[in-house]
């Protein structure tokens, strides 16, 4: 957890600054040497310092190929990019608990973990960078020969004499206090953080929790991958509802779940059901507050926003791994406080800004104009019906455009 708050911050803003490939190349590189590392490591404490920078490198490939994907695709079709990334995610998971079932050598187990990253090397040379980020830092030349590689690989005809002409400021270095710069960057960043850190609470802290439930701990770790991979799947016709609406639906079914496992203790089979289903709507959750981080925030700042939120969500999940050891306090504490953290989270995300089907905003103004944080009502706005329409006449003196 430790490493990939590292890397989330440090990588995160290295990624703003010299580019998302670049930064993929590196974290790659990183976890490969790591892995290989820690597979032959000849004592305890090598080991624990080569999986802080396994930890770094995960964060860094993690957030900066969201970044790049998001940068690429249309308004209509981020969403959808951001949720198979995470079924991907959902698929290791099961993928990790079936190998070391198969070979509980934990040596070779890092080294399937490096082998992985030989095959991800074996694309990475071929991504180009975000055209968004090339514009960003001005360098129009390079942007400029993407579309056309674009254009001529999708058969589609560029005019000759097409430049890029740019109207925000290039080659600015920020920092994370510049995510908190503007009055309602202060506001989107208070309600942002808040979310990331009620998700993950939930998300570490239900998967740490499996020891306490009635039943297998293998039988029950692998029910909630299935379940999470699942859940990621249809979270794709969820996200139609809206970025804000699908994160306030993932917070209140598992605040009422966790609660009800509080009165259904002693019941096998209702302690059981209900966990997995604080699980199936907590990790598209997750998932969902990604891909809102990724839209709210500017080309400048939004590897760094995506990191710092990410790097709080792993503070989170160190904290969350304490929540188990409660039991002897109080049986239902953990539920309790898994209950307390999407009542929160519920509150915070009523004041998120709606980002669905919108434009990346490329600059701090931009995305300091563009969301507004107030208030918003849960239910969609009501359309007014067609004969009232008719029955109106505009005023003259109003602007109807």
């Amino acid at each position: 957890m430790l490493g990939f708050f590292t890397g989330c911050i440090i990588l995160g803003d290295l990624a703003d600054r010299f580019g998302r490939r670049l930064l993929l190349l590196i974290a790659a590189l990183l976890t490969l040497a790591a892995s290989l590392g820690a597979a032959y490591s000849p004592d305890y404490e090598l080991f624990v310092a080569l999986r802080f920078f396994i930890g770094m490198g995960v964060a860094g490939t993690r957030n900066s190929a969201y970044i790049l994907a998001a940068e690429f695709a249309r308004p209509k079709d981020r969403g959808l990019l951001g949720l198979l990334s995470d079924n991907t995610y959902s698929i290791a998971y099961i993928l990790t608990g079936v190998i070391f079932y198969l070979d509980p050598n934990w040596r070779r187990f890092q080294l399937y973990i490096a082998l992985s990253h030989i095959l991800y090397l074996t694309y990475v040379f071929f991504m180009p960078e975000s055209p968004r980020w090339l514009m960003m830092r001005g360098k129009t030349k390079q942007a400029m020969n993407y579309f056309r590689t674009s254009a001529r690989i999708n058969k589609k005809h560029l005019p000759s004499d097409v430049k890029i002409v740019l109207n925000i400021a290039q080659h600015q270095s920020h920092s994370t206090l510049d995510l908190f710069k503007t009055p309602n960057l202060r506001k989107l960043g208070v309600v942002c953080l808040l979310l990331w850190f009620m998700i993950s609470l939930e998300y570490f802290g239900m998967s740490y929790n499996v020891g306490n439930l009635q039943g297998s701990i293998y039988v029950n770790n692998a029910i909630l991958g299935a379940v999470e991979l699942v859940a990621n799947f249809l979270a794709i016709w969820v996200i139609k509802i809206g970025r804000r609406r699908a994160i306030l639906l993932s917070f209140f079914i598992a605040t009422l779940s966790m609660l009800a496992i509080c009165f259904a203790q002693g019941s096998y089979w209702a302690t059981i059901i209900l966990a997995m289903l604080g699980k199936f709507v907590v990790s598209p959750g997750f998932s969902f507050i990604y891909i809102s981080t990724t839209e709210l925030y500017p080309t400048q700042t939004r590897t760094l926003a995506l990191g710092t939120g990410s790097g709080l969500a792993r503070l989170a999940g160190a904290v969350a791994a304490f929540v188990p050891s409660t039991v002897p306090v109080w049986e239902i504490m953990p539920y309790i406080i898994f209950s307390a953290a999407g009542a929160v989270g519920f509150l915070a995300a009523l004041f998120l800004p709606e980002t669905m089907n919108r434009s990346l905003p490329d600059s701090l103004e931009s995305a300091e104009r563009m969301n507004i944080v107030t208030c918003h009502s849960v239910l969609p706005p009501c359309r007014r019906r067609k004969k009232h329409q008719v029955l109106e006449e505009p005023n003259d003196g109003e602007d109807n455009s």
